[in-house]
C-alpha cells in the first residue's frame, strides 16, 4: 500500500493572485503573483485551486477598471453566476473526497471578487471603496446557500498585506480545528 502524503486541505483563491496579468489596467501591484501567499499556504500545507476570473470571461484583457455598479449587468452577472456553478461542483467534489476547503480568498475592492471591500460608485471617478460583496462573490454565495456550503470568505487587501495575512492564517486555523 502506498504511503499517500495529502494534506487533504485546500483554499480557492481569486485568479488574479496567481496571475497578475489578469488585472484590469493599473490594477495590478505586483509582476506576476501576490507576494508571500504562496508561503503562507505552504506553511499550513495547503493546495490551492484557482477560481476562474468571471471579468475575462466577458471582458477584454486590457479593459479599464470599473466599479461594481459598472459591472453588475445581466450578461455578467450570468457569467459570474455559470462560474459559480462550477466552482461549487468542483468544491463538492473535494468534499466527497474528503478534502476540506479552509477558505476562498477574494480581493480587497475588487467589484467582481471582493468578499468584503469593494470599489463602488457609478463611474471610476467617483469610486469609493466601501463594505460590500463583489458580483461573483455574491454568486459563489447564492450557489453555497443552495448546496448547504459553508466556508469562510477572506479579502486579500494589497493595501494592508500583513492584516490580510493575518486574517487568512487566523480563519485557515479556525477551519483547522473542524477538520
Amino acid at each position: 500500500m502506498e504511503n499517500d502524503e495529502r494534506s487533504k486541505k485546500i483554499v480557492f483563491i481569486s485568479h488574479c493572485l496567481l496571475n497578475m496579468n489578469t488585472k484590469a489596467k493599473g490594477k495590478a501591484k505586483w509582476p506576476a503573483l501576490a507576494p508571500l501567499l504562496l508561503e503562507r499556504f505552504s506553511k499550513y500545507e495547503l493546495g490551492i485551486e484557482q477560481m476562474p476570473c468571471p471579468e475575462l470571461g466577458i471582458f477584454d484583457v486590457e479593459r479599464e477598471r470599473a466599479t461594481k455598479e459598472m459591472y453588475d449587468t445581466p450578461d455578467f452577472r450570468k457569467v459570474c453566476s455559470g462560474y459559480a456553478n462550477f466552482v461549487t461542483k468542483e468544491i463538492e467534489k473535494f468534499q466527497k473526497a474528503g478534502i476540506k476547503v479552509m477558505a476562498i480568498v477574494g480581493i480587497a475592492g475588487s467589484p467582481t471578487c471582493g468578499a468584503k471591500i469593494i470599489n463602488a460608485g457609478k463611474t471610476t471617478k467617483v469610486a469609493k471603496r466601501v463594505l460590500g460583496q463583489g458580483i461573483f462573490v455574491e454568486e459563489l454565495q447564492k450557489a453555497f446557500k443552495s448546496k448547504n456550503i459553508e466556508i469562510p470568505f477572506v479579502d486579500f487587501d494589497h493595501r494592508d498585506m500583513h492584516r490580510s495575512l493575518a486574517e487568512l492564517e487566523n480563519k485557515i486555523k479556525l477551519s483547522d480545528m473542524t477538520v
